[in-house]
């Protein structure tokens, strides 16, 4: 889900309250992701500039998903996030954190960028109030105490936004795959340099 404001403060909102692991796998739950990092690379004028925050609200988090997490997975990743999107992420609130999420994050830390760990920041439903201190409230969704639009309408907006650009999306599906089967293509240094 994204919110912005006129001030081009961006949020990315990482919801699993929702998610059905029977049905969604972690791959295209991160796929859905980049799909959504993709638009904002199009259509955002600061987005590469501004960066973004992120709020990964674990409210009903599925477990089983933590299963899915090989060293394989973590690390492409890793890659795409940090170095292949052009991207600057600003901050990461983690919210209605459960017990097992600070063990989790101390096992995948030391394979995190240090800058990127000193921006990461997790509250317990109980201290979800302390958002406020570092997202405006104008931006701030009302279900996290601040004045923006709520969860469910961002989840609205967020899906048609996606459903509008379904052709884009299969074009951009289907340009990568004819890329990834056509031969490299051959260049001569004469024609590539001029003399």
């Amino acid at each position: 889900m994204i919110s912005s404001t006129i001030e081009n403060f961006e949020i990315v909102i990482v919801r699993w309250k929702y998610c059905d692991i029977k049905k969604v796998s972690l791959i295209n739950a991160s796929k859905l992701g980049f799909m959504l990092f993709d638009v904002f690379m199009n259509e955002s004028p600061t987005c590469m500039i501004n960066g973004h925050t992120v709020i990964i609200d674990c409210e009903n988090l599925p477990l089983g998903y933590a299963l899915q997490l090989s060293p394989r997975f973590i690390r492409e990743l890793k890659h795409v996030v940090f170095k292949a999107y052009p991207t600057r992420i600003k901050a990461i609130h983690v919210v209605n954190c459960f017990p097992g999420v600070g063990t989790m994050f101390n096992i995948f830390k030391p394979i995190l960028p240090v800058k990127i760990v000193s921006r990461i920041h997790f509250y317990k439903a109980s201290s979800i109030s302390e958002l406020r201190a570092h997202i405006p409230p104008s931006v701030l969704p009302k279900d996290y105490g601040g004045e923006g639009e709520t969860l469910d309408t961002l989840r609205d907006v967020t899906r048609s936004m996606f459903e509008e650009r379904r052709s884009w999306f299969l074009k951009e599906l289907s340009d990568a795959r004819r890329q990834r089967k056509s031969p490299p293509q051959q260049f001569e240094w004469g024609t590539v340099y001029a003399h």
